[in-house]
């Protein structure tokens, strides 16, 4: 009989062995689909990034839990992958696996009041900000259209989903706009009701969100702070958390419609970093590393880069273009 714990020790060793088992496990499951050495410049914004080792699909919560089982036995780190979220992926890659959560983790319902809250909305976690239009559509009075206030009408503008929100590290812009926010951990679903006012908590590790709760009352969140953070539009290249907003010094110092290779800064919407076709993320760190330097000597503002950069550098086996001589 073969000895599991010496299994798991030979998979820790060698993670091609690792991820080929995965693939035989999950092989035929309902409900997920598998893809290896599959580029993240496919599924992110930006189109950008190399292959990662493994690309999981999870159409529903059967699936999401199958997939997470087998890659603990397996040993691999792993990451949910959520629609719309923002990354640079470096351009070798991702080990592990990405698991990009399915059709069940979408859609957007509205609840009556009930033992478990007052007149709600329930968005699911890969489920757009944006779905909360509709919502308020279908909450319109007269024939002005809808005039509800609150939590809808705060994050209908917002870019992504909830799932690429709450598991990113600022939660400030949720400040009183939530009413509760269930997950998913190994066999147990949690549902969390919030104090009114209240940051949503910091996700358990290795936890999924599964959805979250708007309060439908106009007079939700009206004590939040002042001086909220709000999402950024896509492709913000710096954050605007400082005394001072990153997207005005830019145009100060002359940087609108800077461009490098296949990277360009907007003309017309201040710090949006767009990709013209083909760009790289070491091209696009290299740009933001030189934006920043310029706006630090033009103007002493010291910009932080606002998109997650995660993943491997490409190495001359790998494609990557050789270094350029200075």
């Amino acid at each position: 009989m073969a000895d599991p714990v010496a299994e798991r020790a030979t998979l820790r060793l060698d993670p091609q062995v690792a991820l080929d088992g995965l693939c035989a496990a999950l092989q035929g499951v309902p409900g997920v689909s598998l893809r290896r050495r599959e580029p993240m410049a496919a599924h992110l914004p930006l189109r950008c990034g190399g292959p990662v080792d493994l690309w999981v699909e999870v159409a529903d919560l059967p699936a999401l839990r199958a997939a997470l089982e087998a890659t603990r036995q397996a040993g691999l780190p792993w990451r949910a992958c959520w629609p719309f979220e923002e990354l640079l992926v470096r351009d070798g890659g991702l080990r592990g696996v990405a698991i990009r959560p399915g059709r069940a983790f979408e859609g957007a319902t509205l609840l009556p009041e009930d033992g478990h809250g007052p007149a709600r909305l329930r968005l699911g976690a890969a489920e757009p900000w944006s779905a909360s239009r509709a919502a308020l559509a279908a909450l319109a009075v007269g024939p002005a259209g809808p005039v509800l206030h609150g939590p809808l009408s705060q994050v209908a503008p917002w870019p992504g989903c909830p799932g690429g929100l709450l598991h990113g590290s600022d939660l400030q812009p949720l400040e009183g706009l939530l009413h509760a926010v269930s997950w998913v951990k190994g066999n147990r679903v949690e549902r969390t009701v919030l104090a009114e006012g209240a940051v949503p908590p910091a996700l358990p590790a290795s936890a999924i969100l599964l959805s979250v709760e708007l309060p439908l009352s106009p007079i939700a969140g009206a004590r939040r702070s002042k001086h909220r953070p709000i999402p950024l539009p896509p492709g913000t290249l710096f954050a605007d958390d400082g005394p001072l907003r990153t997207a005005p010094q830019l145009v100060a110092a002359g940087l609108s419609g800077t461009r490098l290779r296949a990277w360009r800064l907007s003309p017309t919407e201040p710090g949006v970093l767009v990709n013209l076709g083909g760009g790289d993320c070491a091209t696009a760190t290299l740009l933001a590393k030189g934006l920043a330097e310029h706006v630090h000597r033009a103007r002493g503002v010291d910009p932080t880069l606002r998109i997650p950069v995660i993943g491997l550098e490409a190495t001359r086996k790998q494609g990557a273009p050789p270094p350029r001589r200075r």
